[in-house]
């Protein structure tokens, strides 16, 4: 029972035919594939136009061939079935052929669309479900609907029916088609139900595919992941682009954005599409069969073929499993085979029995681990099926065969699963809660989702909600996790464990800055939670000090006119909103902050009694950005020396003027116990005078003064001999320090002192320490009292307290030197060129030796240091935490096992060199090769080190890529050695490939790398990475040239007349989408001040020119090289068009899909104007970049890139040279006779 139509026709050219078929096909956006005997024309999913060709028999002279074709339409609709129709019209048109059409709705013939759609789709789905309910009243437990017979089957329950296009309630569809017609469940059912390719066609073929084929897997796990996640977004982004008033799957929409690696666009406005049942039947277990042979799996299991045998795998990298399944026919009942391995087991299952046999370990191949295997011998009648069970691990195999063997069912139909349902409505406190516990203690997760699940949705309270998000969270479900959490957010606000989940979801979902948030309040709800303590430490990392500063910097540029507005408030109220204000963007480093603003543009950071902000504070002054430098003043804390005045405190009038010092100094700690009085400021209770004095010893001496050299305060009684004023304490005590011969400071940070202690009998690190210097005492005060205040107060601000450890020995006879040379090379060559951290001291123990640091962006300081510290072979360093038991990351692994060169034993030399060089030790082949005596080290010798010079610059240890710097310098020491030995090798393939490497990944030597490729390509022909240098490198060269050219053209010239001497003839496209959507009229003086003032910058001057020539539009050059790769190119970016000045067109600047809705909407940065959409629909734009030169001044053009987290690319100087620098797309078409 079907819908569809037949054609007939005769030809006498098949190839001809074919051809007209592929043309047609893809002028309408088709897709075709041919062979000798067939054609196939996919239209979309579920929807093939099939074609045979047959030559006529005997007699047949003219070698005429009959072409019969057929296509079913009533999967898809009636929308499906005209555009086949169509398609037959225009192919008989294309080939001059009369086509015999059998079409059963008449179509063909009377083109009434209503008509078919109604007298013959309405109807034949309507008589479907009558089928169906009568199978469901004959006792049919399986009601499958148009279902593949040649796929897996889904597991059902009784009365829901399975089809291609989702699970369906069978009363709830009779009841719908009674009450409310045919018609409107027709429009849901129907994937193309109305004449074009609407929207609800486009959601229903991505439902169509979530439903059927999607794995919910992660793309990166196969390409069929990866096909099939990437077809639905697509799918269902244009359907959202064609009408966002459609309700849509948010749910299973973002859940595959973050499988697939991609954001999701915005989906806020549009309403939410809503299913009974959790799309996807392969999310559960589905069923299998192989002749009679009946069998379950998972649903996300891969399927293959390999020599006819099927193959079923879950492709995960770790724990793995497979099922290979091979079925033969057999007359009557078969008997066992023989087989010599251990039976395991002998069983009968419905319909037969079966054996398993316990076959030992397979080997995929030498290189790989052993793996073991059991074999199921299953028999039934007239069958004899062979299973291979394979997994990773012998316990994981156990589970599988577990699970797997009593799912074998012989010829029987498919009973839906039998599963226990726990809850009751009477037993969730007692005997579910229970039951969740248990299994939540042995990692059940999904048997807590399956059981939590069957409440229905109205009856879960906020803690069967939080559990089952938990379980979520559990199984990485995290997008799962976080949306039922958002819906219990009211009773779980004040919730430690409901913030503590919500931070974990969001913390894998890479959103860190939100995760710290929950994270920050579960802490404060429960202080004591080492875990959420661990939590917010990792979120702090992956926020750096590095990034938070830049993203305070970019804040302050974009709003430097505003607070400079603001700087002179005139009541309380403006006050109040100035400090709000500003502290929106401190908060982007740190919600602990403090600072005062005022006088001429000062700006002046209070360190609070903290004194890791003494290093901080002056980094972040440090990376100020150059415009704001004439008009800002920065101070990383209190300078003091404040004039003496009057104020009054607790009822109490003090006058500064009059407070007297007296101070006496400590030599041996190198500070001053200082005593004071004033009739007045005595007068008060100590605890509030001695509070008022300490604030006003920072106001004199400065934060950094009082901080290093004031020990303690005493109030006197009255005035005491050797007081002097107040005013004069800071000379005094920069006097005396100076007097004992040291230097005065004023940042504690650049004042080192040493400290000696007893060492301990312990294994915790640090306790074994003899002597050591810091300028940070705290830190290591904190370290031995257990406390770990002031590291959390440093992370907190994304700086991180560490130190380095190795231990003492290793060949070094003074220690103390070596850490000292080690702590300079790590200072010179890491931290003050990448502004990455500070020591902060060092120490040497017993046992071990520790340089201690400040970085202010962990992940980038410890690869830089990991390069450099892979010099010294003989240790191995580690890096730990500032706080006791605190994590430690190895850096490098000392040669202690590397076996030493000698004539001897060459051979276990060697093999451990190759052995290095399979697991990506490159460095550790450079050393040891390094060690062979001048005198023995040949050509092989050498070449072997070559090859780990190269390997080590082009690849990296371990796959971490070193610096172009240091890239370089080994691809230079690469070339030196192939010229020690040019003599032997110019003639070989060997050498000339690796003179071509090296010259290829040298920076701009491709000439010489491609000279050396064909050399090499001369001497081994059937090498292809010789052809594949070659290619690579002409085509680098091409991309130079272009870029020179490029340069040159788009130089803009020195004169105040924008684009003089560019040609603007052949530049706009001026198409009738480009008149619809972008040109907009000449733009009046007004209008440009008015969308001036609505985005909040000054455009610039070229800009304003261009689009008061041509306001807006789409040029026929879009594509911009680019020196470094976007989500578009490797090479270029691409726009659509460019952005006019207006509001009423949507691509305007100021337009429905113009800059700031891209930058509220879309979540793009607020560093300036969006003046260019790109072709990716919103994924990747180009902007006018105000944050070097503030809102009013010249701003550079840059793409940024949604898809890669708003990587901003750099493009252009300014919007001038942008516009001379557009190339056509031809340019970037690499010409393959070039190469």
């Amino acid at each position: 029972m079907g819908l569809g139509f037949t054609i007939h026709t005769k030809i006498k050219d098949i190839e001809k035919f074919q051809q007209a078929v592929e043309s047609q096909a893809v002028e309408s956006g088709y897709n075709a594939e041919h062979d000798e005997s067939s054609s196939t024309v996919s239209f979309c999913r579920l929807g093939d136009l099939f074609l045979n060709y047959q030559h006529e028999g005997e007699g047949n002279t003219d070698n005429v061939i009959s072409v019969n074709g057929d296509c079913q339409t009533n999967m898809l609709g009636p929308g499906f079935h005209k555009a086949a129709i169509e398609f037959i019209d225009r192919l008989q048109q294309a080939t001059g052929t009369r086509f015999e059409v059998e079409d059963e709705t008449d179509y063909y013939t009377e083109r009434d669309f209503e008509a078919m759609k109604k007298k013959h789709f309405h109807k034949w789905l309507a008589k479907l479900f009558e089928i169906i309910q009568e199978q469901e009243d004959k006792g049919s437990k399986s009601l499958l609907f148009c279902w593949d017979l040649n796929k897996y089957y889904p597991q059902s329950d009784s009365g829901i029916v399975i089809s291609p296009l989702g699970s369906f309630r069978l009363s709830e569809v009779i009841r719908r088609i009674r009450e409310e017609g045919i018609e409107s469940f027709a429009d849901d059912f129907f994937i193309w139900n109305n004449p074009e390719r609407d929207a609800r066609f486009h959601r229903g073929l991505a439902l169509n595919a979530l439903w059927e084929d999607c794995y919910f897997m992660p793309s990166e796990r196969s390409e069929e992941d990866a096909r099939i996640n990437g077809y639905i977004i697509s799918e269902l982004e244009t359907a959202a682009s064609l009408d966002p008033s459609l309700p849509f799957p948010k749910k299973e929409y973002e859940e595959l954005c973050r499988l697939h690696g991609c954001t999701p666009v915005p989906t806020d406005g549009m309403p939410t599409y809503e299913t009974e049942f959790t799309i996807g039947y392969r999310r559960g277990i589905v069923n299998h069969k192989v002749g009679r042979i009946r069998f379950s799996l998972p649903g996300s299991y891969l399927e293959d073929t390999d020599d006819g045998t099927l193959v079923y795998y879950d492709a995960a990298a770790d724990n793995w499993h497979t099922v290979r399944c091979t079925g033969y026919s057999t007359n009557g009942e078969p008997d066992f085979l023989d087989v010599e391995e251990e039976m395991i087991v002998e069983r009968e299952f419905d319909g037969g029995k079966y054996r398993l046999y316990d076959m030992g370990t397979g080997q995929d191949s030498e290189d790989e681990e052993p793996y073991p295997v059991y074999s199921c011998h299953a028999l039934c009648s007239n069958q004899y099926t062979l299973f291979t069970l394979c997994a990773s691990r012998l316990e994981d195999l156990k589970k599988l065969s577990g699970e797997f063997l009593p799912t074998l069912v012989a010829d029987q139909p498919i009973e839906p699963e039998n599963k226990q349902i726990i809850y009751t409505g009477e037993n969730m406190n007692d005997e579910l809660m229970k039951q969740i516990d248990e299994w939540h203690k042995a990692e059940k997760h999904q048997e807590i989702i399956d059981a939590l699940e069957q409440i229905p949705e109205a009856e879960r309270d906020f803690e069967t909600t939080s559990l089952l998000a938990r379980a979520y969270n559990n199984i990485e479900e995290y997008a799962k996790a976080a949306e039922l959490l958002e819906s219990v957010r009211e009773e779980g606000a004040e919730d430690e464990r409901w913030n503590f989940r919500m931070g974990y979801a969001l913390y894998f979902l890479n959103n860190y800055r939100e995760a710290l948030d929950y994270f920050s309040k579960a802490r404060e709800l429960n202080p004591e939670d080492e875990d959420t303590l661990s939590f917010i430490r990792q979120c702090n990392m992956h926020l750096p000090l590095t990034r938070r500063v830049k993203e305070f910097w970019n804040w302050f540029v974009e709003n430097e006119e505003k607070l400079s507005g603001m700087m002179n408030p005139k009541s309380m109220e403006e006050a109040d909103a100035f400090m709000e204000f500003i502290s929106k963007g401190t908060n982007l480093i740190s919600e602990d902050m403090h600072f005062n603003i005022g006088g001429d543009h000062e700006f002046t950071f209070s360190v609070e009694g903290w004194p890791d902000l003494f290093i901080i504070y002056p980094y972040i002054i440090s990376c100020m950005p150059e415009c704001l430098k004439g008009k800002w003043k920065f101070f990383p804390f209190n300078p003091g020396k404040v004039g003496s005045f009057a104020y009054r405190v607790h009822d109490t009038d003090v006058d500064m003027g009059k407070i007297m010092v007296k101070a006496s100094y400590d030599e041996k700690r190198e500070n001053f116990n200082i005593r004071y009085y004033d009739k007045n400021l005595c007068a008060l209770p100590e605890e509030n005078s001695d509070g008022n004095f300490h604030v006003i010893l920072e106001l004199v001496l400065g934060e950094g003064v009082s901080f290093k050299y004031v020990n303690g305060i005493e109030r006197a009684s009255g005035i005491e001999e050797g007081m002097i004023a107040l005013s004069g304490l800071r000379q005094h005590i920069e006097e005396t320090v100076k007097s004992h011969g040291h230097e005065f400071f004023e940042n504690p940070k650049d004042v080192y002192t040493g400290y000696q202690l007893t060492p301990k009998e312990s294994d915790e690190l640090r306790f074994d320490v003899i002597v050591g210097s810091t300028c940070l005492s705290s830190i290591v005060a904190d370290y031995y009292h257990d406390s770990t205040e002031l590291f959390d107060h440093a992370n907190g601000f994304g700086a991180q307290a560490l130190y380095i450890v190795f231990q003492n020995g290793a060949g070094e006879d003074n220690i103390l030197n070596f850490r000292h040379d080690l702590e300079d090379r790590i200072t010179e060559e890491i931290l003050e060129p990448g502004n990455l951290g500070v020591i902060t001291g060092g120490a040497t123990g017993t046992e071990y030796s520790y340089i201690d640091l400040f970085v202010y962006d962990f992940p980038a300081f410890a690869m830089k240091v990991r390069a450099l510290l892979k010099e010294y072979s003989q240790f191995s360093f580690y890096i730990s935490d500032f706080i006791r038991n605190g994590h430690i990351l190895q850096l490098t692994e000392a040669d202690s096992d590397v076996i030493p060169y000698t004539k001897e034993n060459a051979e276990a030399f060697f093999k451990q060199i190759e052995d290095w060089n399979d697991n990506d030790r490159y460095t550790k082949c450079i050393r040891a090769l390094e060690t062979i005596p001048a005198d023995e080290m040949d050509y092989e010798s050498t070449m072997l080190l070559v090859r780990a010079y190269e390997n080590y610059a082009i690849l990296g240890d371990n796959n971490e890529e070193p610096e172009i710097e240091e890239c370089d310098r080994a691809l230079n020491k690469a070339l030196e050695l192939l010229e020690s030995v040019r003599e032997t090798g110019e003639n070989k393939a060997r050498w000339n490939m690796r003179m071509a490497y090296a010259y290829q990944y040298l920076t701009g030597q491709k000439e010489k790398a491609v000279a050396y490729a064909e050399k090499w390509a001369e001497l081994d022909p059937e090498d292809e990475n010789a052809k594949l240098v070659i290619k690579e490198c002409k085509r680098d060269i091409l991309r130079q040239q272009r870029k020179m050219k490029r340069k040159n053209s788009s130089k803009v010239p020195h004169d105040n007349t924008p684009f003089a001497d560019f040609d603007f003839s052949n530049f706009w496209d001026d198409d009738d989408y480009a008149r619809k959507n972008y040109i907009s009229d000449i733009p009046s003086d007004k209008l440009i001040a008015e969308i001036e003032e609505e985005l909040g910058y000054k455009l610039p001057a070229s800009y304003i020119w261009l689009m008061k020539q041509h306001n807006g539009g789409i040029p026929f050059n879009t594509c911009f090289p680019s020196d470094s790769p976007t989500s578009w190119a490797e090479d270029h970016i691409a726009i659509t068009g460019i952005f006019g000045i207006g509001r009423e067109k949507d691509y305007s600047l100021c337009g429905g899909l113009g800059s700031k809705f891209m930058i509220d909407e879309w979540g793009y940065p607020e560093i300036g104007v969006a003046i260019c959409d790109c072709p990716s629909a919103g994924h990747d734009m180009i902007f006018l970049d105000y944050r070097k030169c503030g809102p009013q001044g010249e701003p550079s053009v840059v793409h940024i890139d949604q898809e890669c987290d708003y990587k901003i690319t750099p493009l252009a100087d300014n919007f001038e040279e942008f516009i001379r620098g557009l190339e056509n797309e031809e340019e970037y078409e690499y010409d393959e006779d070039n190469e």
